[in-house]
């Protein structure tokens, strides 16, 4: 072994005397001017970020965080080799000629922190931390046009208006304000009284100001607060369990590639069940032509499979090959059916809601679709070369369809009974 290597440490010992700034910025060849435009930079955006007004400010100057984007990966780069120089040379952390890395780091920290509340603010869901990526999604974010209503050529599948969005809280509080001011009055004076009902004023405000109005439609959810800017979600961005019912709030939270919280949407399990629905096939995008099955005809009915055997509730539908029949109290099965997803307990679904769905798919689609939920739902098919119908009264008043001992009646709305007759036209059977 040379004495070269033997004299060689096991550490890199510091050196001999402290380094000066002109030294450190000799040897780092350019990157200490890299950290200080950084540092001006982060600093900078640093700023704008913070306070109430964030927004307006961030968007006029635009370029800031493009600029910080762009300067990113050589800043990382430099960063990283001069971490890699301290440790071969043994510069201390505390060298007074790297305060301008050591504040580029706090900077970072802070950004990297401010950055993340800004992103849940406009309701961007975020991932493990990354800055690169959070910048990158922020001014994407503040860069894509305003969430407008929907346009012509979005179909709407369902929407709630402002005025139907009334907080639990707010009615409990409207019915409550008389008693409550008159039970302050009888125990305390005019100031005690007016505190009390500024109190209940604004919490009244606050809950009101929670609420708002939503479109689903073929390709998103729009939710328009009455305080603060709409937010969108694509169908398509919608993730496996991204759907969320709170019962209590009555409020749906979904989560794509943005987050929207709908507030006192009701009813709020039909909308977490349509939305289940719309954001896998063949439900998705299959509402965009915006036309429905024609020959299709959905009513309340009841079924008496035979003498002796209890009557069963439940909703009947027309078809030309036949009419189904799916229980009264099965919705959470015929979602399931649909979507192979299994809705939370405890949730109120109609199944009236999912099969009117259906009507967005082909012929082949429905019929595939309604086979499933008659088998989940423990329903029953009846072809319409078995089945038999009674004439004789108008379909308004009263559809009498028959199957040997077993028999189905109920009404369709005299709305519908162009539909229905549509469909019976085309069945092969004969009166019996």
């Amino acid at each position: 072994m040379s004495e070269r290597a033997r004299a060689s440490p096991a550490h890199p010992s510091p050196p001999e005397r402290e380094l000066s700034a002109e030294d450190v910025r000799r040897r780092l060849e350019g990157r200490m001017e890299l950290l200080e435009s950084a540092r001006k930079r982060h600093a900078a955006l640093e700023r704008r970020l913070s306070g109430v007004a964030w927004k307006r400010r961030l968007r006029a100057h635009p370029e800031l965080l493009g600029e910080v984007l762009e300067q990113e990966n050589a800043l990382e780069e430099a960063m990283a080799r001069i971490r890699r120089r301290m440790e071969v040379e043994g510069w201390p952390e505390t060298l007074p000629a790297l305060e301008s890395l050591r504040e580029v780091q706090r900077l970072r920290a802070r950004l990297g922190t401010l950055v993340r509340k800004r992103l849940a603010e406009l309701a961007v869901p975020v991932g493990e931390p990354d800055l690169r990526k959070e910048l990158a999604s922020l001014r994407g974010t503040l860069q894509a046009s305003p969430i407008s209503a929907p346009v012509d050529n979005e179909t709407r599948i369902l929407e709630m208006k402002r005025h139907s969005s009334i907080p639990p809280p707010l009615l409990v509080l409207v019915f409550l304000l008389v008693p409550l001011l008159r039970l302050v009055a009888a125990f305390s004076g005019p100031a005690t009284i007016l505190v009390f009902a500024g109190l209940l004023l604004s919490l009244m405000a606050l809950y009101a100001s929670r609420a708002g109005e939503f479109w689903l439609t073929s390709e998103r959810l729009v939710w328009k607060p009455v305080v603060g800017e709409p937010v969108a979600v694509s169908l398509r961005s919608i993730r496996a369990g991204g759907i969320q019912v709170e019962r209590l709030s009555r409020s749906v939270r979904v989560e794509g590639d943005r987050i929207v919280h709908v507030r006192y949407a009701e009813p709020v399990e039909k909308l977490a069940a349509l939305l289940e629905m719309h954001r896998q096939p063949p439900f998705l995008g299959a509402s965009r032509s915006g036309q429905r099955l024609p020959r299709v005809s959905l009513y309340e009915a009841t079924l008496q499979e035979g003498p002796g055997a209890p009557a069963r509730q439940g909703l009947a539908v027309l078809r030309p090959q036949g009419v189904s029949f799916v229980p009264r109290g099965t919705g959470r099965e015929a979602l399931k059916a649909l979507t192979g997803v299994t809705p939370p307990e405890g949730l109120n679904l109609e199944a009236a809601w999912l099969l009117e769905e259906l009507r967005w798919l082909t012929d082949a689609e429905f019929d595939a679709s309604l086979a499933r939920v008659v088998e989940a739902t423990g329903g029953v098919h009846w072809s319409a070369w078995e089945a038999r119908r009674a004439r004789g009264q108008p379909l308004w008043k009263e559809i009498h369809i028959t199957r040997g001992a077993q028999s189905l009646v109920g009404k369709v709305d005299w709305s519908q009974q162009a539909a229905a007759e549509r469909v019976f036209d085309s069945w092969p059977s004969a009166e019996p």
